[in-house]
Parts: C-alpha cells; structure tokens; sequence
C-alpha cells in the first residue's frame, strides 16, 4: 500500500508527494504529455477531452478529476487524513478495500461506467516518458 499517489486500473500504484516530488495533479499531466511517445493518437484524443473537461468542470483539480473519472484511477492522499477518492466503478472495490480496512476515509463519487474511457497502454512508460521529454 502507498501513502500518498495512484492506483491504476490494473492495480499498480504510484508513489506522489513526500519524497517523490510529483503530485498527483503533475502525475497526470506527465502520463498524457508521454502518452506522444507511445499513441499519438491517444494523446491528442486525451488533450483535447482535458479541454473539453476544463470547459464543462473549471481548472479546480482539473488533471486529478479526469484521472479518476475517466481514467478509473484512485488517487491516495494525505493531506488532512489519509483518503482514498475514486469514480466507483464495480471493478475499483477490490482495489480500495485494503485502504478502507486500513482506516483510509473512502470517498466514493458515484460516476456511471459509461464515463470510464478503457485504454491499453504502459501508464508507468508514459510518465517516465512524460517527465524527461517536453
């Protein structure tokens, strides 16, 4: 388990915050800008529903509510308590129970599955990608 970070669709989590130096808000932001390295068709389809979100959402958490809307990621944070936030898709109970039996405050959203946007790509390359190419 992680303190603080994201856990992905397929279970692997990502260290943000403390040492680290990346929040999660950077985090996303690398992942898309390295999506150009490996689909630059996913990347450019990524770009523009981040536009399009900003428009419909506002800037507050831009980066980190897409990811959890839809991305399906779980973002792990420890800012006043530790808290889990994530879209409540079926599949995400697995992944967050072992925080929510940890003491973790669970904030559930409650978004459709039809929010989820499914993507079949290395998310850890494209970070690494993301963070040493601009």
């Amino acid at each position: 388990m992680i303190e603080s970070g994201w856990i992905f669709p397929d279970g692997t989590e990502y260290a943000c915050g403390g040492d680290n130096l990346i929040v999660h808000e950077i985090a996303v932001k690398y992942f898309i800008r390295g999506l150009q390295f490996q689909d630059t068709s996913l990347h450019s389809t990524l770009v523009k529903e981040v536009d399009d979100f900003y428009w419909d959402h506002g800037a507050r958490s831009l980066y980190t509510d897409y990811a959890i809307r839809r991305l399906g990621w779980i973002k792990v944070g420890t800012s006043i308590w530790h808290n889990i936030t994530y879209a409540g898709y079926d599949w995400q109970s697995d992944l967050v129970r072992p925080y929510d039996e940890s003491g973790y405050h669970i904030v559930n959203k409650y978004f459709s599955s039809s929010s989820l946007l499914t993507l079949k790509c290395d998310i850890l390359l494209a970070i690494r990608n993301g963070r040493h190419h601009y």
